[in-house]
């Protein structure tokens, strides 16, 4: 995604281009930014807190990193999403509808796993009373319609128990996913956001390619009960690869080293956590798109 505006990235990333996102600016107000590979082997020593944001085909070396890394007391904060809208699919960046043709999900089904959550793969949450209006023109005629997958989220629909969304008044999601705790799971997955009952699920293959909001009302109808779009993990939890360190794959796009990962100490694997896990998840990236967030 185009989080940095492409060259230097904060996050990790594929691609990028433009001017950067303004919720980059607005975390370097308040922390030390570093820069991550989304081909890194390890996690550098001096990051307390990881933001992964889209983690598309990451490597198992890679995901073993921030298994360990998560497992050794670090945070992290991760932004999935079953249809990234700012995800061109390897088309063109001016195309507003993508067209790539390539995948825009992202998802960490093995951690994710070894966590207690999953995120509903191929699905799209759709909540229409709290759904966002937009214009559109049938047979040359504009209309205002709501658009299920747009969701503006109020204070009701925050965990009010918990600092990070304690004082949040309002939360703009577009086509974003459904997380549930896994079957068998035992960590504490806490909602951060969650849906109302008159939500649903809608195959995320209906968005990805010129999206029709007005088709979207026509047959709706709601699950009948709450989903989650983010979440804290607590809990102690095993490691995703049981078996130690992955061999890292040879590929044309593995990047050298950064100094902070070459100065990066060795460390044993670890089987499980050292203590209870502390790890944030969010079914969208969207949600940090300027146009979602930001008020002029």
């Amino acid at each position: 995604l185009p989080i940095d505006g492409g060259g230097g990235n904060p996050f990790m990333q594929q691609m990028g281009g433009g001017q950067p996102w303004l919720i980059v600016n607005q975390i370097e107000q308040v922390f030390e930014l570093k820069k991550i590979e989304p081909t890194a082997t390890v996690i550098p020593d001096d990051i307390s807190v990881l933001m992964i944001v889209h983690p598309k085909s990451l490597t198992d070396a890679t995901l073993y990193a921030i298994d360990q890394f998560v497992l050794g007391g670090g945070h992290a904060l991760i932004f999935v999403d079953p249809l990234a809208e700012a995800d061109r699919g390897g088309g063109n960046p001016m195309n507003p509808f993508g067209g790539g043709g390539g995948p825009r999900d992202s998802n960490m089904p093995k951690v994710f796993a070894a966590w207690g959550i999953e995120l509903v793969p191929g699905k799209v949450l759709a909540d229409l009373p709290l759904a966002k209006k937009v214009q559109v023109q049938p047979q040359g005629r504009l209309q205002v319609v709501d658009y299920p997958v747009w969701i503006d989220f109020r204070q009701d629909h925050f965990n009010h128990d918990d600092i990070v969304t304690a004082q949040i008044p309002t939360i703009t999601v577009a086509s974003a996913g459904i997380l549930k705790k896994s079957s068998g799971g035992t960590t504490d997955i806490q909602p951060l956001i969650e849906s109302d009952e008159a939500a649903m699920q809608i195959e995320a293959s209906r968005l990805s390619f010129l999206p029709d909001p007005s088709g979207l009302l026509t047959g709706y109808k709601p699950d009948g009960e709450k989903m989650i779009v983010a979440a804290r993990i607590t809990g102690k939890v095993k490691t995703a690869f049981p078996e130690g360190k992955p061999p890292v794959e040879a590929t044309d796009n593995n990047a050298a080293p950064t100094p902070s990962e070459e100065k990066a100490s060795p460390k044993a694997h670890l089987a499980e956590s050292k203590d209870s896990i502390n790890v944030i998840v969010v079914a969208d990236t969207d949600i940090l798109q300027d146009r979602f967030w930001v008020q002029v």
